[in-house]
């Protein structure tokens, strides 16, 4: 199972380097579009971002694990609750983040979405930083 590894702003993929050294399985640090490259002119809000990351998952062919940092995580949350994606499990490291606004209405998740949501949420459950688990741990939680 491969994890999928999203940075944040104002970071690239590098961020990711020292965590993909460390795991026992192969990791993919996904380079969003216009950091340290130029911005294509079709990704100009958030939402087609979004899109950018679903097809991106899509084209790796296999249910992945997803873990987003920063402005990462907000993609990854507005991803797995809107796009039909091959997410077995995702995890953000920003706890309070909503789903990205996107000036249109939200579809409701899939089962098999909202059921990796919760699972997600019981593995990586609010409390103080001393009881969490990390960010790390609860996205490689088997």
């Amino acid at each position: 199972m491969t994890v999928v590894f999203v940075h944040g702003v104002p970071e690239t993929p590098s961020v990711w380097n020292a965590l993909r050294e460390r795991i026992d399985r192969p990791g993919v640090a996904l380079r969003l579009p216009g950091f340290g490259s130029p911005r294509p002119a079709g990704l100009a809000d958030k939402e087609a971002y979004a899109a950018w990351l679903a097809d991106e998952l899509r084209a790796l062919g296999g249910p992945v694990d997803l873990v987003g940092h920063d402005w990462g995580a907000h993609l990854a949350m507005r991803v797995v609750s809107a796009y039909d994606v091959p997410v077995r499990s995702w995890v953000s490291d920003v706890p309070t983040a909503g789903t990205p606004t996107t000036g249109g209405t939200r579809r409701p998740p899939s089962s098999s979405r909202a059921r990796r949501a919760r699972n997600c949420s019981r593995r990586c459950a609010p409390g103080p930083p001393t009881a969490r688990p990390s960010a790390t741990s609860c996205a490689l939680a088997e």
